[in-house]
């Protein structure tokens, strides 16, 4: 009702649950998936700090397959804040798996050095493997060292299974009461 007054009845509000972790629960269960579900034979895992235009390139043509609204070139490149991206390329040199991670949040904020961590994009052929985990689980391990981070924040829709169960897999947990809200005013799809 209080979104509604400031925006207007035709605005939507969409959200997210929210689920954050802190290294001592985050680090050891990441290891464990990590260690616990090994990538077929020569595909490789890769994090960049600062990745090539065409790995940007293949990670936003990747979310958009999969229902995930890609990031910005200069949010992934790292131009603005410290910025990670974490994906998995086949033997055949196309990418099949994704996440991104930045540290978006002002250093003044309570959210202080904390981690923002998402667009976990999963080509459909390779979807119910696991890899999502995988992607997700390296990208918080390869993030924290780069970074340091002190919590780490990650949101889906809760009826979003798959993502809640990735999500809680690599040691998050749900934070009661708490969501994320997109105001979108136009109306519409923005991501799943």
């Amino acid at each position: 009702d209080k979104l509604s007054a400031v925006f207007g009845e035709g605005a939507e509000f969409l959200y997210w649950q929210v689920f954050t972790g802190t290294p001592d629960a985050v680090l050891p269960t990441c290891d464990a998936q990590l260690a616990a579900h090994p990538l077929p034979l020569d595909w490789t895992l890769r994090s960049f700090t600062h990745p090539s235009n065409n790995i940007i390139a293949e990670a936003q043509r990747l979310n958009l397959e999969t229902g995930i609204a890609a990031l910005p070139t200069y949010y992934m490149r790292g131009e603005i804040m410290p910025s990670i991206l974490t994906c998995i390329i086949a033997e055949t040199g196309v990418m099949q798996v994704c996440a991104t991670g930045n540290m978006r949040y002002h250093s003044d904020s309570k959210l202080a050095n904390w981690m923002f961590a998402g667009t976990v994009s999963v080509h459909p052929s390779q979807r119910r493997r696991g890899l999502g985990k995988f992607v997700n689980a390296a990208l918080l391990r390869d993030s924290q060292a780069a970074f340091g981070w002190t919590t780490v924040l990650e949101q889906a829709k809760e009826e979003n299974f798959a993502s809640v169960g990735m999500i809680t897999k690599c040691g998050l947990t749900a934070v009661p009461d708490a969501v994320t809200i997109a105001v979108h005013l136009t109306g519409g799809y923005v991501s799943r």
